[in-house]
């Protein structure tokens, strides 16, 4: 007989002999993403060690201030992509026409690239000017810069509608 039990539901202290299972006991801290997520990033207390060399960027949704750290990053990403769309367009166009007069991106307005770029100079400041700075180290993305650089965010309703638009020509 088969049985099956939730990591949560296993009595590792009560175990018969003829019992196996493939879990260890209290190994969450290194078996589970977020586990190893908290683990790695208490490394640099141990061993100096700056988990942003090796370990891929990653957040526990969980807590507030992880959460509040995601957010800031999805926005600081979305105004590099603008930047790097608009970059794309007029390396594009220059090569078309070979000439930097009358050059305009498609995609992004003039007041968008210049929320972007205003963005990822921030993100790129100095530590020490964001040291002297009383607020160097508030949000990089404010609601105001978020208005513009998120207008083409859709909301939930919009996300499901256009996930089953394509279903539906067929």
């Amino acid at each position: 007989m088969k049985w099956t039990l939730k990591t949560k539901e296993i009595d590792h202290n009560n175990l018969e002999p003829n019992q196996i299972v493939n879990h260890f006991c209290k190994a969450t801290s290194i078996t589970t993403k977020v586990g190893l997520t908290h683990s790695l990033k208490n490394l640099i207390w141990f061993n100096s060690v700056d988990i942003d060399t090796f370990y891929p960027r990653c957040y526990d949704l969980g807590l507030t201030e992880e959460l509040d750290d995601f957010v800031q990053e999805y926005k600081q990403v979305k105004a590099q992509s603008y930047l790097k769309m608009y970059t794309r367009e007029m390396r594009e166009a220059y090569d078309e026409s070979g000439s930097l007069e009358g050059l305009k991106s498609i995609s992004v307005s003039k007041k968008l690239f210049k929320v972007a770029l205003k963005v990822c100079k921030q993100r790129t400041r100095d530590l020490n000017e964001l040291i002297d700075d009383p607020n160097g180290f508030d949000a990089l993305v404010s609601d105001a810069d978020w208005k513009i650089l998120g207008a083409n965010e859709l909301n939930e309703e919009a996300l499901a509608a256009k996930k089953h638009e394509n279903w539906m020509k067929k």
